[in-house]
């Protein structure tokens, strides 16, 4: 899931790039702890807990469908056009999620 969101390259490269007074395998090591907490941050801010997420993103979605179903406006169908979008991208995140799970075992 990281690795197709735009800005992981320039996150690791980022962290890598950092300056170290280590050498050899410890300043290796240094580089992957630095990268794992960067990436732990990171991955909190920009995706968040999939689950609760897709949760009101279902949410959201029935809303919408009602709202539709009550007024049948055109604002309306947009609304739940963009949720149904958003529901739909969530769907994709928590997929890639149990496939990348799923190698780590």
């Amino acid at each position: 899931m990281w690795t197709s969101h735009e800005n992981y390259i320039k996150v690791v490269r980022d962290v890598w790039e950092l300056p170290s007074d280590k050498q050899g395998v410890r300043k290796f090591i240094e580089k992957i702890q630095h990268l794992k907490r960067k990436l732990k941050h990171w991955n909190i801010s920009h995706f968040g807990n999939i689950f609760v997420e897709l949760q009101k993103a279902e949410a959201e979605v029935k809303n919408k469908e009602r709202d539709f179903e009550l007024t049948g406006s055109v604002q309306a169908k947009i609304d739940l056009s963009e949720a149904t979008t958003n529901h739909k991208v969530l769907i994709n995140r928590e997929e890639m999620y149990w496939k990348q799970k799923r190698f780590l075992r």
